[in-house]
C-alpha cells in the first residue's frame, strides 16, 4: 500500500523548499499576523495543504489495503491566505506552477513513487473571509495526484 502521509508530506517538503511558507492540515506558526492577532504586526501570506476527500485506486487497481496495489489517485487541497485579493491569487499562481513542475520520480519516506500527474479539479477565486478584522482572502485550489508505486 502507498503511504498516503509520506506523500503529503512531500508536498509540504517540496513547497517550504521553494519557499513558501507552509502549513499542515492548518495555519503554520510562522503565517498570519506576525504579533498573532489580527491587524498586529505585518501579515505573512502562507499556504495550507490538506488531503481531502477519499484516496481511490488508480489505472485499474481494486483495493487499497492490498499491499500489491500499485496505482492510486489521491486528492488534496491548497490554500493560499493573503490579505488583498490580487495576493491571494498570485500566491496561489506561483503555488500551482510549483506543484506542476513537480510530476516524475521522487522517494517519499521508504517509498519511491512517480508522481506521473498532478491534475488540477477546481481552482476558485479569491473569496473574502470577514471573521476578522481586518479581512483577509483565501483561494482554493482542488487537485489530484495519480502517485504509481515505482
Amino acid at each position: 500500500m502507498i503511504d498516503v502521509g509520506e506523500v503529503t508530506s512531500w508536498f509540504v517538503t517540496s513547497l517550504t523548499t521553494a519557499e513558501f511558507v507552509m502549513g499542515d492540515g492548518e495555519a503554520p506558526l510562522e503565517g498570519g499576523w506576525s504579533e498573532g492577532q489580527p491587524n498586529a504586526g505585518e501579515f505573512v501570506e502562507y499556504l495550507v495543504i490538506k488531503q481531502q476527500g477519499p484516496v481511490t485506486p488508480a489505472l485499474g487497481d481494486t483495493s487499497l489495503c492490498d499491499s500489491t496495489a500499485k496505482f492510486m489517485a489521491i486528492p488534496y487541497q491548497l490554500v493560499a491566505y493573503q490579505t488583498t485579493r490580487v495576493a491571494s491569487d498570485v500566491l496561489a499562481a506561483a503555488a500551482r506552477a510549483t506543484l506542476h513542475a513537480m510530476t516524475g520520480r521522487h522517494v517519499c519516506g521508504d517509498l519511491t513513487v512517480n508522481a506521473d500527474q498532478i491534475r488540477m479539479t477546481s481552482v476558485s477565486g479569491a473569496t473574502r473571509d470577514d471573521s476578522t478584522y481586518p479581512k483577509f482572502w483565501l483561494s482554493v485550489t482542488n487537485f489530484t495526484v495519480n502517485v504509481a508505486r515505482a
